[in-house]
């Protein structure tokens, strides 16, 4: 897996404001980043800030066009003398992306030292800028998933039905993803019905 170097770019002011060294990204048919180092200065801003004013520094990398809107804070952790830790989640059209997010680790000074998770690229432009709405409802693919656990003789109780974009299929699909007791699994299509991916 190849690692790309980026340096400080002297003529751009958002970079020379937040960064301070080069980070390694991987990117391309690989999903994972993973971001070490001293990557930005010391700010006594608040961490959701930092977070948002580093990604939107990133955005072309990460092949996102509207951190704000695409990454969702959903936790912030740790404290002043420890450091902080925030985590995002990655929407898309308003209904997250099954499986991406970023956790970004901050020193006591407010300064980035890692950022770490999974991000697919592009994924508007796979979905030709248009948003996909269920066809199906929560209950039905709930349903749909215990008559699935049925044929395979398995029995267990749906504990959540949420709907996603699930990322590494092609065409990013709209699927309800439906848990079920020990962190059982069933993907169901939200337009078409039918079980796609489950971990049983």
């Amino acid at each position: 897996m190849s690692r790309i170097k980026y340096s400080i770019c002297a003529g751009c002011l958002a970079v020379l404001l937040l960064l301070s060294g080069p980070a390694a990204l991987k990117v391309g048919t690989f999903p994972e980043v993973e971001w070490t180092g001293s990557l930005s200065k010391p700010s006594k801003h608040t961490p959701e800030w930092i977070v948002y004013t580093y990604l939107y520094t990133r955005k072309k990398q990460l092949g996102i066009r509207d951190p704000r809107r695409e990454m969702i804070v959903t936790g912030v952790s740790g404290s002043a003398d420890r450091g902080t830790e925030v985590r995002l989640q990655r929407f898309l059209y308003g209904t997250p992306v099954w499986g991406d997010g970023l956790t970004f680790e901050l020193d006591p000074g407010g300064s980035i030292r890692s950022v770490r998770g999974t991000i697919h690229r592009d994924l508007e432009r796979q979905l030709f800028r248009r948003s996909k709405h269920p066809a199906i409802s929560a209950e039905k693919a709930a349903r749909i998933a215990r008559e699935w656990l049925a044929s395979v003789s398995r029995a267990a109780e749906i504990t959540e039905t949420r709907v996603y974009y699930l990322p590494d299929r092609p065409g990013v699909p709209l699927v309800y993803a439906v848990q079920t007791g020990q962190d059982g699994l069933i993907f169901v299509h939200a337009l078409t019905g039918r079980v796609i991916r489950s971990n049983i």
